[in-house]
């Protein structure tokens, strides 16, 4: 297997990529201590079209998430099934899921990657992409439930994978033992509601981005839209909360959803707006440890055309 892992995202709407490449600043909100860790604001003038991306650096898209990845000479496609694709474009090994998928992991050193259930969900599927097949079947604990994504620690030998208590949508980080028949270990609090995409840290720990939002655990109704709170919470190896950042006031309604780890050790994230569809708003933040966060408002056109919404994000270059 390689060594580079492609995200890609099939937008519903339109193919081209949204790219953000102003130079300036979106604005800054303030940085103080609560409950013992770091907790920052997040501000921007909704009426800037000021952006805070390195030209070139960083594009958006928008559209419903389907997952595919390239790694090496492995290609899985997935939505309703999984398939491997050769160079050649034929299918080597054609796997179905139970329900609709989201998202996918893979294993740093062995050719395995976990798909996951649409959240909320209650499968995540281990594929052995070498023999085409599933090699395991994780379920979650009873009364909580897989909300898209997960990663593998660098050395594998850990599965983390976002969570949620089914009945009031509180964060949890599943770890499993992914060196031993992916058994059960323990799981931790997130930091906030709906976690949605985590990312592994160059340190071993993680950033978890709370969505903030609580659904309804049959048929994902939307529970607290005028009362929600997103963040990115970062956890220690450990799993230690180590700093929590939240958005201003004014964008409490910003879900935050799909994450990018930048080469300056920056956190890119995409959110998705809840609030008034008449108001256009920032789509993408910027933050770095230990200073505060920044959104990065588009082109009023380009603002309208993502509808409230950047379905994933990538650091391109």
């Amino acid at each position: 297997l390689g060594d580079v892992l492609h995200v890609l995202v099939l937008a519903l709407q339109d193919q081209q990529d949204l790219g953000i490449e102003t130079a300036g600043t979106g604005g800054a909100g303030d940085t103080r201590r609560r409950g013992g860790h770091r907790r920052s604001g997040l501000g921007s003038d909704r009426r800037r079209n000021g952006g805070c991306c390195p030209r070139g650096g960083l594009a958006l898209r928008f559209g419903f998430c389907e997952f595919l990845f390239e790694r090496g000479d492995t290609l899985l496609v997935g939505f309703l099934h999984i398939v491997d694709l050769g160079a050649d474009g034929a299918a080597r090994f054609h796997v179905p899921l139970p329900a609709r998928g989201h998202a996918a992991a893979a294993h740093p050193t062995r050719p395995e990657a976990v798909a996951f259930a649409r959240r909320p969900g209650t499968f995540a599927l281990v594929i052995d992409c070498a023999r085409g097949g599933i090699a395991h079947r994780l379920s979650p604990p009873e009364g909580r439930q897989f909300n898209g994504h997960g990663a593998f620690s660098a050395d594998g030998a850990r599965l983390y994978t976002s969570e949620v208590v089914a009945e009031t949508s509180e964060g949890r980080l599943g770890i499993w033992d992914a060196a031993g028949n992916y058994a059960r270990i323990t799981d931790l609090p997130t930091g906030g509601i709906g976690p949605h995409e985590l990312r592994r840290l160059p340190d071993g720990g993680l950033v978890v981005a709370n969505g903030g939002i609580q659904t309804d655990p049959a048929d994902r109704t939307k529970l607290n839209l005028a009362t929600m709170r997103p963040n990115l919470a970062y956890l220690s190896p450990e799993g230690a909360l180590d700093e929590v950042v939240e958005l201003a006031p004014e964008y409490r309604q910003l879900s935050i959803r799909h994450l990018a780890l930048g080469p300056d050790g920056a956190t890119a994230f995409a959110m998705q707006w809840e609030g008034d569809p008449a108001e256009p708003v920032p789509l993408l933040g910027l933050h770095k440890r230990g200073a505060a966060a920044r959104l990065c408002p588009p082109d009023e056109a380009e603002a309208w055309a993502m509808k409230g919404y950047a379905g994933s994000i990538a650091w391109a270059g």
